[in-house]
């Protein structure tokens, strides 16, 4: 009876001890969630105010962009106007209606205004009568047909000429140069020995003359190098210009 006594003891002993263990578990749980809780909480909380901040500046670049849209809507000024010749140089008289048609025509055709500061009335009527520009292209053409002897070489230098004084370019690339004088209709020379009579011009040997003479330098390594005009190139480009205006009909 002793020993079912002891072992009864045992039994309920160890049934206390495990229903114990089980409830400190639980309470162990039950205080460890209520930590976690408010952290959670907090966590939520500082997502919320960052999702709140990055609205805020959200809604702040729409305000800006819309800002910008707006500004660019609204005409910063005046339009724009055309000078006439005794705007773009002050020494000329503004009573030549012929010279302002023909400064206006240039300047809508993509002349520089800078370029022809320093133009004179007739300035304005010769080189609008003897050029021609294609301003989204960025090319210039010279559109009579010379007659001189040495056709393609002075076309060549009427060119580049037509850049400095038109376009204020200075140093004109070798494909511009070439692209001019394909759309002026300058090609190479028929001759009863040249089977390639009609094709494209050699832009390096047409130029080659007036190099050698001192008129044109080629420098420079973009697009194969670039043309610009000497002091003796200028007073040659300039003769040039005489005598072909003076013979226009």
């Amino acid at each position: 009876m002793a020993i079912f006594a002891l072992w009864y003891f045992f039994v309920a002993f160890l049934a206390v001890a495990v229903l114990a263990g089980i409830a400190t578990f639980l309470t162990q749980r039950y205080k460890l969630r209520r930590a976690t809780i408010p952290n959670v909480s907090a966590a939520t909380e500082g997502s919320e105010a960052k999702d709140a901040e990055l609205l805020s500046e959200i809604a702040s670049l729409e305000d800006a962009s819309e800002s910008v849209r707006t500004a660019r809507s609204v005409p910063l000024g005046p339009p724009e106007t055309v000078p006439v010749p005794s705007e773009l140089n002050p020494d000329l008289p503004a009573s030549d209606p012929e010279a302002e048609k023909a400064a206006e025509h240039l300047l809508a055709s993509g002349a520089s205004s800078d370029a022809m500061g320093l133009f004179t009335r007739e300035d304005f009527k010769k080189f609008d009568r003897l050029y021609a520009m294609d301003k989204r292209r960025n090319i210039i053409t010279f559109k009579p047909q010379i007659d001189t002897g040495y056709r393609n070489a002075d076309a060549l230098l009427l060119i580049v000429y037509g850049y400095r004084m038109l376009m204020n370019t200075f140093d004109v690339t070798i494909h511009q140069a070439f692209r001019s004088l394909w759309e002026s209709g300058y090609r190479r020379e028929r001759t009863l020995l040249d089977p390639f009579a009609g094709s494209e011009l050699d832009v390096d040997e047409v130029s080659r003359g007036y190099i050698a003479r001192g008129c044109l330098r080629k420098h420079g390594l973009s697009r194969g190098g670039v043309f610009s005009l000497t002091d003796s190139g200028v007073s040659k480009a300039k003769d040039l210009i005489e005598d072909i205006y003076s013979r226009l009909d």
